[in-house]
């Protein structure tokens, strides 16, 4: 009997063990098989991937592909630290996991080696940077900065109009708690806007 030939898998890309379908007919063999062969990795629960080849060596599959597969293609949002620290509000915090807000798990999860914090929280499908603020206040607490500094610092924002007043009401009465809403009120008329 001939073994079979491995499938054309793309690189970089996540497969989901049932996509390894349309090559066999038992596709839990046929990953076990991958990975045995270095054909591919396992970089998730039933998800694999066959690495990018870069002048470095391998490299992981982008967190894009990560998150698509291990959600199922649901909608998603990548937040944390990098788009908090861009606003320049203060925060200069680190997370060491990237948060996602997604409509379909919640939990801590190790993916392709890198950990993801998955929220099942509501956000919009794309995002003013007027969000990435209350979500900042909103998880101030997490990341152990002062409210009263961030707000100080969102009130000279506003002052010099880096971030438009209605749309950050809006976003903080739609996706805020009471608190971040009265922080942003309380800043909106110290600037005076």
């Amino acid at each position: 009997m001939t073994r079979p030939a491995n499938p054309p898998l793309t690189p970089g890309r996540v497969y989901r063990t049932r996509e390894l379908g349309r090559w066999s007919a038992n596709p839990s063999r046929l990953a076990k098989r991958l990975v045995r062969t270095a054909a591919a990795v396992q970089v998730g629960p039933g998800m694999y991937a066959r690495l990018v080849r870069t002048r470095w060596g391998d490299g992981p599959p982008p967190v894009e592909q990560l998150l698509r597969a291990f959600l199922g293609g649901g909608a998603y949002l990548l937040t944390g630290s990098v788009a908090w620290n861009a606003l320049d509000l203060g925060s200069t915090q680190v997370l060491p996991v990237q948060l996602v807000y997604n409509t379909k798990r919640s939990g801590r999860f190790v993916l392709g080696g890198i950990p993801f914090w998955l929220r099942r929280k509501p956000f919009p499908r794309k995002p003013a940077l007027e969000w990435f603020v209350i979500d900042l206040l909103e998880n101030q607490p997490l990341l152990g900065i002062d409210g009263m500094a961030v707000r100080r610092a969102l009130s000279a924002a506003l002052r010099a109009r880096r971030f438009e007043v209605r749309m950050l009401l809006r976003m903080a009465r739609t996706y805020g708690s009471r608190d971040t809403v009265e922080c942003v009120i309380g800043a909106v008329a110290e600037a005076g806007a």
